[in-house]
């Protein structure tokens, strides 16, 4: 009688599982209240696992000659939403980067020159050169350790707040924080760390055992 598998049902019955299906703010309690009729019937619903895939989704229905409504204005916003925010996150991480590392390199070349007449004496007591400029670089490897541990240490509670706030919503956690995300953090900052206090190990080569004599 009929060429695929249907269900016959009455017309408030199906505007009211149209509205539920296709407007998020209907709940349950509320899925029988009178409101306006849908625009169109979906015929099937296939879900995307992410919304990059949409585009995609689409083009392969419509090739199949399967009319879609994506709600893929719905999609375009937020992938435009998100790319949007990628770049502005990822410019404010590069230059809070950069900030970081030039304040860095300064306190190191600063620390060095304040202590010149130490490392002079360091010097004259017989310290090998590799000893007196792995000074600087192991106070950077700890200024940096230290401020990654502090950062984690603010980051995980607040990311465990944020999920527990939106997870009713959506069901999901929206902010993760994996193991990759600790790796390339440390893999920064010893990067940082190394490159920073270049300028304080080449400071400490200059420094002469001649000066702590002088000085005294």
């Amino acid at each position: 009688m009929y060429g695929r598998d249907a269900l016959f049902l009455s017309l408030p019955d199906l505007l009211a599982i149209e509205r539920f299906r296709d407007d998020a703010a209907i709940t349950p309690a509320t899925w029988m209240n009178d409101r306006p009729a849908p625009v169109a019937y979906a015929s099937f619903r296939l879900y995307a696992k992410e919304l990059d895939q949409l585009k995609g989704l689409r083009g392969w229905l419509e090739d199949q000659g399967i009319t879609t409504r994506l709600r893929a204005q719905n999609a375009a916003l937020l992938l435009a939403f998100r790319d949007n925010l990628n770049v502005l996150y990822t410019g404010v991480a590069i230059l809070a980067a950069a900030g970081f590392w030039a304040s860095m390199a300064a306190n190191l070349r600063g620390a060095v020159e304040r202590q010149r007449i130490a490392f002079s004496l360091l010097r004259l007591l017989g310290l090998s050169r590799r000893g007196r400029i792995l000074i600087p670089v192991c106070q950077g490897l700890i200024l940096v350790m230290a401020g990654i541990f502090l950062t984690f240490c603010l980051v995980v509670p607040a990311t465990l707040i944020i999920n527990s706030m939106f997870s009713a919503s959506t069901g999901n956690a929206i902010a993760t924080l994996g193991a990759q995300d600790l790796i390339a953090t440390c893999g920064v900052g010893l990067l940082t760390a190394f490159t920073a206090s270049g300028w304080a190990v080449w400071a400490v080569k200059g420094i002469e055992k001649a000066e702590v004599l002088r000085h005294g």
